[in-house]
Parts: C-alpha cells; sequence; structure tokens
C-alpha cells in the first residue's frame, strides 16, 4: 500500500493539474498559448508512447547494462518505438481505423507500457549523459529554441503541401488508404507521412511539426551519444554543435520534409553497425537491419543506406570472421531491412502492380494505374536539370559544393550549400590526429561511398543530408582532435576560418527565415490565417472554400499542385502528367460539353492564375486552340463566387 500511494498521489495530482489548466484555457479570452500547450501536451504523450513500444523489443535485442546505455537506450527506444509507431499506422488505414479513436487506442498503449517500465529503466544507471563543455551546450540551447520556433510556424515548404501533409489530409478524410493515381507522390514510401498522419488526427495542427522537431532533436542528441562512446567528449560536443548550426538542418527539422526522419534512421543504422564492430552481437545486425529498413520506408533513398551496411559487414572486420560468417551477417542485416519495408512494396503492388514504382515503370498492371507511363516518365523527366557526375568529375563536384553551393541545384528550393562547407572543411584534419578511433576508417568509407552514389545520381544537396551526421562526427573529431595537432599560429587561423564560416551560415539562415517570415506567427503575435493568406497564393481561396461552400462540396484545381489546408475533397494533378483538363477541353465539342465533364468531376472549379503561369514551361496545360476557346468561354460564362489577386472559384 504505501509503494501504490507513492505513485498515485503524483498521478492525481498530475491529472488535476491537466484538468485545471484545461478548463482554464476553454474560457481563456487568448488561444494561440492554450493550442499550444495541448499540442506539446499531445507530442509529449505520442513520444512517450513510442519509447514505450520501443523499449520492450529494444531490452530483448540488447540489454542496457554500462553507464552509456541510459543514454542510448532512451534514443534507440524511441527509434525502435517511431518504426512500430509507423507500422501500426499502417495496420489502422488498413481495417479503416485512421480515426481518433484509433491513434487514440494505439498511442494509449505504447504510453501504458512506458509508465510501467520507466522505473526499471532509470534504477538501471544514474548517468544518462555526460556534460559537454559550455560553448557547446550555449549553441545546442540556442539552436534548438530556433528549430522549436520553426516548428511552430504553419507549413509553407512546397513539397509538404503538395504530398507530404497532402496525403494524411487526404488519407485522414476518407478514414483508411486509398490510391491517388493523379498524384506520383503517392507510390513512394511514407513512414514519416504515417507519423503526421497520426499527429493530424488529434486535431493539432502543430503536432505533425513538433514530432518532426522531436525527432530532428534526438538525432542530434544520437551524434553526441556517437561521439561520446567511439570518440570523446570534446568531438561528440563539436560534432552535435556542427550539425546543429547547419541551416539545412534547422529549415528542415520542422518543416514537413522527411529528409531528417531518414538521417535520424539511417544514423542509427549506422549506430548499430558500429557497436556490432566492436561486439560482433547478431543482436546489432538486427537493430541496423530494422533502423535501416525504416530509412529505407521513408524514402527510396534509404536504400543507399542498406547497400553501404552490407559492405560495412563484409570489410570492417575481415581479420576477425571468415568470408563466410561477414556473408551471413550481412544476408542477416540485408533481409531484416527488406522485411521491415515490406509494407510499402505490398501497398505499391496492390496499386500500382509494381513493388517499386515509379522505379520500372514499364512494368505493372495497367488498369490499376493509369498514369503509369506519362505521370512516371514526366517524373523522371523532371530531373534531367540534377545531371549525374562521373567519377572524373568529382574533385569538381565537391570543389563547387563548398565554394559555390548557394546556387547548387537550384538554390533555397532544394536547399544548396546551407551548412555543409565547415563539414567537408575539417575532414583532413583526422588525418592528423595520431591515434585514432577504430571506428573512423569505416565512418569515412562510408561517407566517401555515400557521397560518390549521390553524386552519381542525381546530386540534389537535400538528398545528401542522410550523410551530414556521419560527416558531423567526422568533422568534430578533426576539430576537437585534428586541429590541436597543428602548430599553434595553424590552429588559430583555421579555427577562426571555420569560425567565420559559421557566422556565414547564420547570416544565411536568418536572409532564408526572412522569406518565410515564421517567427511573428509562431510566437502568437501574428494569426495563422493572415500568415498564410501572405505567404500561399491559395490560402485565401481554400480558406473561402473550406468555410462558405457545402460540406460535400468537391473542387477541381487548375494551375496548382498544392492541396494541402483544403478541408473538401480536391482533384489535383502534378505537373508531370498532362492534366486531363487540357484533353476534355481539346475534345469538347462546345464549352456546354466541357462544363458537363468537370461537373460529373466536382462541384466547383478553383484556378491559380498565379501559380499556372509559374509552372507554364513544364507544359501541364497546353490546350489545342479548340480547347483554349472551349476554357476561355468557360471561365467568362461562370461569374466567380471568390475572387482575389492570385484565385477565382467558379460553381459548376
Amino acid at each position: 500500500m504505501p509503494a501504490f500511494r507513492s505513485t498515485l498521489k503524483p498521478a492525481l495530482g498530475g491529472a488535476l493539474a491537466i484538468v485545471f489548466f484545461s478548463r482554464h484555457g476553454v474560457h481563456s479570452p487568448v488561444t494561440y498559448p492554450w493550442e499550444l500547450f495541448f499540442s506539446l501536451l499531445i507530442t509529449a504523450f505520442i513520444t512517450l508512447s513510442a519509447w514505450g513500444w520501443g523499449i520492450v523489443p529494444l531490452r530483448l535485442l540488447w540489454p542496457m547494462k554500462n553507464t552509456h546505455r541510459v543514454a542510448e537506450g532512451i534514443i534507440f527506444s524511441l527509434a525502435f518505438g517511431w518504426g512500430i509507431l509507423f507500422l501500426g499506422m499502417i495496420v489502422l488505414g488498413f481495417f479503416h481505423a485512421w480515426t481518433p479513436l484509433g491513434i487514440d487506442v494505439l498511442s494509449s498503449i505504447g504510453a501504458l507500457i512506458a509508465l510501467w517500465k520507466i522505473r526499471a529503466v532509470s534504477a538501471e544507471s544514474a548517468v544518462i549523459v555526460s556534460k559537454p563543455p559550455r560553448l557547446w551546450m550555449f549553441i545546442a540551447l540556442v539552436t534548438g529554441c530556433i528549430s522549436f520556433l520553426l516548428a511552430l510556424a504553419p507549413p509553407t515548404y512546397y513539397d509538404s503541401l503538395v504530398y507530404h501533409l497532402a496525403l494524411p489530409a487526404a488519407y485522414i478524410r476518407a478514414r483508411h488508404w486509398i490510391g491517388w493515381p493523379d498524384l506520383i507522390y503517392s507510390a513512394f514510401p511514407q513512414n514519416m507521412e504515417m507519423l503526421w498522419t497520426l499527429g493530424l488526427l488529434t486535431g493539432r495542427s502543430l503536432v505533425p511539426g513538433l514530432l518532426s522537431w522531436t525527432i530532428s532533436m534526438t538525432l542530434a542528441w544520437a551524434v553526441y551519444s556517437y561521439g561520446q562512446r567511439f570518440l570523446d567528449l570534446s568531438s561528440a560536443a563539436a560534432a552535435t554543435g556542427f550539425l546543429l548550426i547547419m541551416p539545412a538542418f534547422l529549415l528542415l527539422s520542422s518543416g514537413g520534409y522527411v529528409d531528417l526522419g531518414l538521417a535520424f534512421f539511417m544514423f542509427l543504422s549506422v549506430y548499430s553497425l558500429s557497436l556490432w564492430t566492436q561486439n560482433p552481437d547478431k543482436r546489432f545486425l538486427i537493430l541496423a537491419g530494422l533502423y535501416g529498413g525504416w530509412a529505407l520506408g521513408i524514402k527510396y533513398t534509404g536504400a543507399i543506406g542498406i547497400a553501404l551496411g552490407v559492405l560495412w559487414i563484409l570489410i570492417s572486420r575481415p581479420s576477425q570472421q571468415a568470408w563466410k560468417q561477414r556473408v551471413m551477417a550481412s544476408a542477416l542485416f540485408s533481409v531484416t531491412g527488406i522485411l521491415t519495408f515490406l509494407p510499402w512494396l505490398i501497398k505499391n503492388s496492390h496499386y500500382t502492380g509494381n513493388p517499386v514504382f515509379p522505379f520500372f515503370y514499364a512494368w505493372g498492371n495497367q488498369a490499376l494505374n493509369p498514369w503509369m507511363q506519362g505521370g512516371a516518365q514526366g517524373y523522371f523527366r523532371g530531373l534531367v536539370e540534377y545531371a549525374p557526375h562521373s567519377l572524373l568529375e568529382f574533385p569538381h563536384l565537391l570543389w563547387r559544393l563548398m565554394t559555390d553551393g548557394l546556387h547548387f541545384g537550384g538554390g533555397s528550393d532544394v536547399l544548396g550549400d546551407f551548412g555543409w562547407t565547415p563539414l567537408f572543411f575539417l575532414l583532413p584534419m583526422v588525418g592528423f590526429i595520431r591515434s585514432k578511433s577504430a571506428l573512423v576508417r569505416p565512418l569515412l568509407f562510408y561517407a566517401l561511398l555515400f557521397f560518390v552514389s549521390w553524386g552519381m545520381s542525381r546530386p540534389v544537396l537535400r538528398f545528401l543530408l542522410p550523410l551530414a551526421p556521419a560527416l558531423a562526427v567526422l568533422a568534430g573529431y578533426g576539430w576537437a582532435q585534428g586541429v590541436k595537432e597543428l602548430p599553434r599560429i595553424f590552429a588559430l587561423c583555421f579555427r577562426t576560418g571555420i569560425l567565420l564560416l559559421v557566422l556565414f551560415n547564420t547570416v544565411v539562415f536568418f536572409q532564408l527565415a526572412s522569406v518565410s517570415q515564421p517567427f511573428r506567427v509562431s510566437m502568437g503575435l501574428e494569426t495563422k490565417d493572415h500568415y498564410l493568406k501572405r505567404k500561399l497564393t491559395y490560402y485565401g481561396a481554400a480558406s473561402y472554400i473550406n468555410q462558405q461552400t457545402a460540406s460535400d462540396s468537391s473542387v477541381l484545381v487548375v494551375g496548382d499542385q498544392r492541396s494541402y489546408y483544403y478541408e473538401r475533397p480536391v482533384a489535383i494533378w502534378t505537373v508531370f502528367n498532362q492534366n486531363p483538363i487540357v484533353r476534355w477541353a481539346n475534345q469538347a465539342p462546345t464549352v456546354e460539353a466541357l462544363r458537363d465533364t468537370l461537373r460529373h468531376q466536382a462541384s466547383l472549379l478553383l484556378v491559380n492564375r498565379a501559380e499556372m503561369k509559374r509552372l507554364m514551361p513544364y507544359h501541364a496545360l497546353d490546350f489545342s486552340s479548340q480547347g483554349m476557346q472551349n476554357w476561355d468561354r468557360l471561365l467568362k460564362g461562370l461569374p466567380p463566387l471568390y475572387h482575389d489577386d492570385f484565385c477565382d472559384v467558379y460553381a459548376l
């Protein structure tokens, strides 16, 4: 009974506090702080649930006994739990259970497990993490707060509005899996989208961004933990700092992009392989395979991590293990990863007839996927501006990346050189370290082959971001241990140069932030609607449709690819395949016939004139003379229900 009362009292006190603040929030005239409070509470609950889901299977695969393992256990358990939540959301979608009740059950089970296990885990060791140097603690605090403020701003990144968040919103309206044959991205792996679907189902729009921020900060913690275990405390702190001050890291830590989630799981796969290198226990290989498979389930480029993991296993322990043992170990790793990725292979087979669509798009079932040819061909044709490089061009590629990266791959749209230069610039310093960690060589090998794979495919710098944690570890090691091997004057000059690069990155970050201007809205000084109407050309029209039209309305969107923020079913087409409205307009004998055709598709027509003009070079809306005549007459004959400087809304 005494033990029971000691547990019950804090629980009752916490419940009373929650009830009090909830009732106070209902009657408060200031809504934003309470929206933030409840969003933070829900995010913490989901994170606790993820830890609960992950702690039990992790303890079976990896007993945590020494002082470092408490911190590592939290990191690895969170990652394992997020992986289970990915799978849980996939299953809920299969059973039409993408509902608030469905996610409440899924999250509550994990939270109950966490409360059951938390005392046992905390009793294992009092040491969670060693205290880093004050400078790096200050950097982590400042950058973490900036990233947190970014997470509170409504998403405005283009790809987030086109599919990363638009797909979860569509799934929630349907409550189950749907095929979206006009959106090629719906055939991509969607592990992170599953987490955002869970977040949106809570009814709090801030939760998906806060979940992204939580994963990003856990990634920074994982880099620190890796450096602490395999290198030293100073190198660990420097590595974490170099990662956190990357503008690309900050900009993507909460904006509805999947790249840092991909980086997190790929780095934990590398972390597990590093542990296996020191202690060849098969359980570490299974962990590495699981995290690698979850990375592949976030983005197809996660396959690079699987391939490099196989090479790591084959060459990292040549003297201790026979070839047969290493081949079996690599098979265990790769099969585990493929099995983890299996749900997405099954899903694509069901909707397109091709498990790895859009790759090998000529294969598959045309009846299942009528846009297979045009959409996939247009997608790969749209990537030609990012030309692959040969091995002979790699020195120039690296030089250009370090010296002219702001214009690399199209600038901020794909996040050019925002923080990469210090990471590459410090790599040679690792060579000056006299007594190196045994993990430096395989980590350098991994980084080199990843860079080659990236450069020989489509070198968009955002696609290189999964390598940033490993590069940060090496850069931190070079900064802490390599630079001090130089003569004092050279070391001083080198450190000064790096600090100037960091200062330059800071200026670049705030220049980019001045474009999106997220801080006023994230601090509650500007309303969400006012902010989005300033930043998104279609938001005013979307608000009108959401608030002023019947709940059973449906919308044809012309000239725009973005569908997030609509609360009505929308039909939308990307620039990679020709808009069917072009075919309908070209084939219609009269304007009345065209209107009848459109009326069978939806009840409303939204035309985004501003975005249509911007996307004109893609030729997705090239009408014939007859089609253009029909289209112009249609718009002239329909009085707009809504009109602003960018969009018109018509009733069909």
